[in-house]
C-alpha cells in the first residue's frame, strides 16, 4: 500500500471538500491509475489532520467522497484515517 495524505496542520493546505465531484472524481482517477501503474493492492490515505472549525458541508461531502472513492476503486484495499468525533466536522 502508499499513503496518500490530505492535509497539513497549515490550514490553507487541507483538502477543500467543498470543490465536489468532480475534483473528487479526478483524485479518485489519479488513485486508480496509481495503483494500476505500481501493481500495488490498495492505498492508505491519512485525513486525520484537519482544521479546526470546519465548514459544515464537510461532513456530508467527507461521507459522499468516501463512498465513491469505494466505489472507483473496486475492489482495491482502501485503509482511511479519518477524524472520530464528530465535533471535528461540526464547523
Amino acid at each position: 500500500m502508499n499513503l496518500l495524505r490530505g492535509c497539513h496542520q497549515r490550514s490553507h493546505l487541507h483538502y477543500d471538500w467543498s470543490r465536489g465531484k468532480s475534483r473528487d472524481a479526478t483524485f479518485i482517477n489519479s488513485a486508480k491509475n496509481f495503483i494500476s501503474s505500481h501493481k500495488i493492492t490498495g492505498i492508505e490515505i491519512d485525513f486525520e489532520c484537519y482544521i479546526w472549525q470546519a465548514p459544515p458541508s464537510d461532513a456530508p461531502n467527507l461521507t459522499s467522497f468516501h463512498n465513491d472513492l469505494r466505489s472507483g476503486l473496486c475492489s482495491s484495499h482502501i485503509s482511511l484515517a479519518t477524524l472520530a468525533g464528530h465535533w471535528s466536522l461540526e464547523g
